[in-house]
This record gives C-alpha cells, sequence and structure tokens, in this order.
C-alpha cells in the first residue's frame, strides 16, 4: 500500500499569517461606530491581532514542519469550509437566525454522517441543540452586546 506525500507547512507561520491579515482587514473596514459599539469588536480584533502575532514568533523559533491535511477527508474538509462561506453570504438575505438554523443542522448530519447512521430522533436531537444554541448566541449578542445581526426575511 503506498501513501502519497503530503505537503509539509509550518503550519503555526500560516495560522499566524492568515489571523493577522484576517485582523487587519476588519480593522481597517470597521467604519464609523459609537465607542460603546466599538468596544467588543475592538478587544476581539486585537486579542486575534496579538494572538496571530505569537503564532508568528512561535514559527520563527520553533520552525516545525507539518503536514497539511495529514487527517480528515479532504472532501469534508473543503465542504465545510465552502458551506461557511455560503452561510455568511446567505445571512444577508435569510438573517441570522434562520440561515444558521439551516447551515448548522445540515453541516452536523453532514459530518455526523462519515461515522454513524442518521435517524429521525437523531435528527430531532441535534436540530433542537442547535435551536439552543442559536437562541443563546442571538440574546447574548442582541441583548449583552447591542450588536445587531441581520434579520434577512423578518426584517420589517
Amino acid at each position: 500500500m503506498t501513501t502519497e506525500p503530503r505537503a509539509r507547512l509550518n503550519t503555526d507561520a500560516l495560522g499566524g499569517l492568515f489571523g493577522l491579515g484576517l485582523t487587519l482587514l476588519f480593522w481597517f473596514g470597521r467604519g464609523s461606530w459609537s465607542p460603546l459599539s466599538a468596544m467588543f469588536p475592538n478587544a476581539v480584533l486585537v486579542t486575534m491581532g496579538a494572538l496571530s502575532v505569537g503564532l508568528l514568533i512561535q514559527s520563527l523559533v520553533r520552525r516545525e514542519l507539518h503536514p497539511v491535511f495529514a487527517e480528515g477527508n479532504r472532501t469534508r474538509i473543503v465542504a465545510t469550509a465552502v458551506a461557511l462561506l455560503v452561510w455568511i453570504w446567505s445571512m444577508r438575505y435569510l438573517g441570522f437566525y434562520l440561515s444558521g438554523l439551516v447551515f448548522f443542522t445540515g453541516l452536523t448530519l453532514y459530518i455526523a454522517s462519515a461515522s454513524q447512521r442518521i435517524t429521525a430522533r437523531r435528527v430531532a436531537i441535534w436540530t433542537a441543540i442547535v435551536v439552543v444554541e442559536l437562541t443563546v448566541l442571538y440574546w447574548i449578542f442582541s441583548n449583552l452586546l447591542a450588536v445587531r445581526l441581520p434579520a434577512g426575511v423578518f426584517a420589517p
């Protein structure tokens, strides 16, 4: 049995650069927010930037090459990444709650189907868990953090 060669990269450097790129992209795309509205996103961006710089420093101190996609099914990895992008795009039209319900329930079923049989009972339980998680997230963002999430088809 032969195994195909895997690409080996410094994943710390790759993750640090990606994180720093996202931090800068979101930092310069923030727009004009009130100081209270900007507090949470700014804290997240500063933390993300600091952790990304930490990864870059670690990649220079400990230069280790790791195989990329050494574990897991590549098709599932790519499908999940594409699904995340579709979810972000669809949130504008369907809203946070409906797009999240469809996406996370579908993703749960997709990932679980690789290792177990999907039954109606499991679908009901997982959907209920998704509903609770989305409700809690929605409540935290709208009530505690005063962040307006996309309403989509539920917009007045």
